[in-house]
């Protein structure tokens, strides 16, 4: 029996066994501790807490190297960015992920844990269609930019027909059928490279490509910092994609900003206390203070450490950070060290 990463949760004291997934799914602590033993225990001459601790910890630091490797490949830094914690287990895991990637912000959106689906329900009509190519826009050995307009266009309007078609198939009006053009655009042989929406979707003139070119540039500048352009090494689109699709009705979420510390009241009495363990605390039990999510009003903060509880996932407050809850059922996490 291998233990999961629900076991170390559980063992850890995070989960609720009688109401894990609204009670629909009991869970055994004592099958979870027997898990862990037999797998980890005696291999690394450890207890079942601090083998869950170590559980906890790498699938944290998974994470958060996924995370680091995505984003930096693409020229961002983690710490410039609210993490979105979604899925049954986001809220669970976010705070450990986000300290890895020293992120101080974090938002657990409304609907969280069927977040995914809620995005997917919420998409217009759409079909994608793309080519994979070698098209050079400029060649930086003979100085020459790219003049055939036809080959360009007639890709663009092959991938435009067949996105068409998949709609009409479905029963969507022509005149309601929108494109989107975009290209993946590289200098030279890079391996990075850059997606550039479009606005014109057919070439006529050199004036047209230069566009291209100088939107690829600023596209580029504004990711990997300006000066970082390489024209000299030629520049060349990879991917042609061309995005059809009809508009529908959307559900519309309103802007939602953290409540000002001034406006945040204190949480009412919480229904239960857990013993918990913490990475940064190590195998040292702490009574956790234990909320339900439907008692917690908007602008409420918590201080961790703390778990709210509902039917659909659990929110982990670890030390070092706190939980402001706002409008709509989203949650906030702040490090408790930082501006917010």
């Amino acid at each position: 029996m291998s233990p999961t990463v629900t076991d170390a949760d559980l063992v850890l004291g995070y989960l609720d066994p009688t109401n894990y997934a609204g009670g629909h799914i009991p869970l055994n602590p004592k099958r979870s501790v027997f898990a862990i033993e037999e797998t980890l225990c005696d291999d690394l001459d450890v207890s079942p807490i601090e083998a869950a601790l170590l559980i906890k910890e790498k699938v944290d630091s998974n994470m958060a190297n996924g995370l680091h490797t995505e984003l930096r490949v693409r020229g961002y830094d983690p710490e410039e960015f609210t993490m979105l914690a979604y899925g049954g287990n986001g809220p669970l895991h976010c705070c450990g992920i986000a300290g890895n990637l020293s992120i101080d912000k974090i938002l657990a959106p409304p609907m969280s844990s069927v977040f995914s689906a809620v995005g997917a329900g919420n998409m217009h009509q759409m079909h994608i269609h793309e080519m994979s190519l070698f098209m050079v826009l400029y060649d930086s050995n003979t100085r020459k930019v790219f003049d055939d307009y036809t080959r360009f266009n007639d890709i663009v309007a092959e991938l435009s027909s067949r996105g068409q078609n998949d709609l009409l198939r479905q029963g969507m009006n022509l005149e309601d059928i929108r494109y989107s053009l975009e290209l993946d655009m590289r200098y030279g042989n890079q391996l990075v490279q850059t997606t550039v929406v479009v606005s014109k979707h057919t070439l006529e003139s050199a004036m047209d490509v230069m566009n291209i070119l100088q939107q690829f540039s600023e596209d580029y500048g504004k990711r990997f910092g300006e000066g970082s352009q390489a024209p000299e090494a030629g520049i060349r689109i990879n991917t042609v994609r061309v995005a059809s699709f009809v508009e529908h009705e959307t559900v519309h979420f309103k802007h939602i900003k953290p409540i000002p510390e001034s406006e945040r009241s204190a949480p009412p009495e919480p229904i239960a206390k857990r013993t918990c363990y913490f990475v940064s605390t190590g195998a040292k039990a702490i009574e956790t203070p234990v909320w339900r999510k439907t008692d917690i009003p908007s602008g409420t903060e918590i201080v961790g450490p703390g778990i709210v509880a509902s039917d659909v996932t659990t929110y982990l407050i670890e030390p070092g950070w706190k939980y402001v809850s706002a409008e709509q059922g989203a949650v906030w996490f702040f490090r408790t060290d930082a501006k917010n």
